[in-house]
Parts: structure tokens; sequence; C-alpha cells
């Protein structure tokens, strides 16, 4: 019996199976890049917000005291603004420069003694006591006076 021979061609079909796979695992790839890229996209846009937030400086609360520096010896007594008990300023001004750098919306609680010895920075001006009042006011710092009585 004769066999007839069918004309199939095993060498291209293969290598088309084979290059047809590749090109459908590099369209997935692609794809699911794209996805990955989406959602990555996506999530910074949405998170974003929550970490400048995070990063924004939150307003402090703080005290502030006039403590009499007692070991000098000079004729007028000397005296240093203590904040929270740890930080002290000599002047005034340094008190600014330090108030100056504080978040917005902070506030500062003074609660001066009754008690005067004499030249206390800030009590014993009118002037000097209203200046102060609109350097808080115009950085944006809450300043509360407790009288003392």
């Amino acid at each position: 019996m004769k066999q007839e021979q069918f004309p199939i061609q095993t060498e291209n079909c293969s290598a088309d199976i084979f290059k047809n796979g590749l090109r459908n695992r590099s369209l997935s790839r692609n794809v699911s890049m794209k996805r990955v890229i989406t959602i990555a996209l996506l999530l910074c846009s949405v998170l974003q917000p929550a970490f400048a937030m995070k990063s924004k400086p939150q307003p402090q609360n703080l005290t502030m005291t006039l403590a009499w520096v007692a070991d000098e010896q000079t004729d007028s007594p000397q005296y240093l603004f203590v904040i929270n008990g740890v930080l002290a300023y000599k002047t005034v001004n340094e008190l600014k420069r330090y108030l100056k750098n504080l978040p917005g919306e902070s506030t500062l609680t003074w609660a001066p003694r009754c008690c005067r010895m004499g030249n206390e920075p800030l009590l014993n001006s009118q002037d000097d006591m209203k200046n102060f009042q609109e350097f808080c006011e115009s950085n944006n710092i809450g300043l509360i006076i407790v009288p003392s009585g």
C-alpha cells in the first residue's frame, strides 16, 4: 500500500507557537505593568495629602515664667524669661526671636506673680506689654495672661 503523504510543516508551526506565546506573555506583562503603574499613581495621589498633613508642625502650648537671677551682683535685679521650665532668655528681643519660629496657632500662657521686685521686663511698662501683645498677634500666637491676685 502506498502511503499518502500530507504536507505538514512542523518546523515553522512550532516556531510560530513559540513566538505567539512570547508575544502573549509580553502583552500580559505590559498590561500588568500598566496596572501596577496606575495603582501606584493612584496611591501616591491619595496618600500625598496624608503625608503632607503629618509634616505640618503642630501648634505648641507653652508656659512662661519670669525668673529672678539671684546670684547677679548688680544694683538692679536681672530676670530671665523661662519657657516650659527649660528654655531661658535674657531679653524680650531674644524671647521674640524664639517665639517668631513657633508654628501658627501656638499659645503662650503667662501668669506673672503679684509680688514685684522692680524693673521686671514687660511688667513695668504698659507700652512694652502692648508691643509684646501686638507681636504675639502678628505672629499668630495666642497670648494668655493669667492675672495674679
